[in-house]
């Protein structure tokens, strides 16, 4: 694996090869897509960033709010622990 390479670009250092651009332009061959926009056209991506911006933001703040409720519940439940040993 490439340290720092996307994952899709692995096949592009197993298999190398080169075309002169001016050869295929001379042929009369022209791109529709930059190397990003294709590679970005081919990349299925994460999960997370198929998502939409508004989507995401409710995960985060249902997670946040998922972990503070289970920190007040935590320390609830130590409270009365600690009571119960002193009492």
């Amino acid at each position: 694996r490439l340290a720092g390479a996307p994952p899709g670009l692995a096949a592009h250092t197993r298999h190398p090869w080169v075309v002169a651009t001016d050869r295929l332009t001379g042929a009369g061959w022209s791109a529709t897509l930059s190397h990003e926009e294709a590679y970005v056209a081919t990349s299925p991506g994460t999960p997370w960033s198929r998502l939409s911006p508004h989507r995401r933001q409710n995960l985060i703040l249902f997670g946040a709010l998922a972990a503070l409720v289970a920190t007040a519940a935590g320390a609830v439940a130590g409270g009365r622990a600690l009571r119960r040993r002193h009492a």
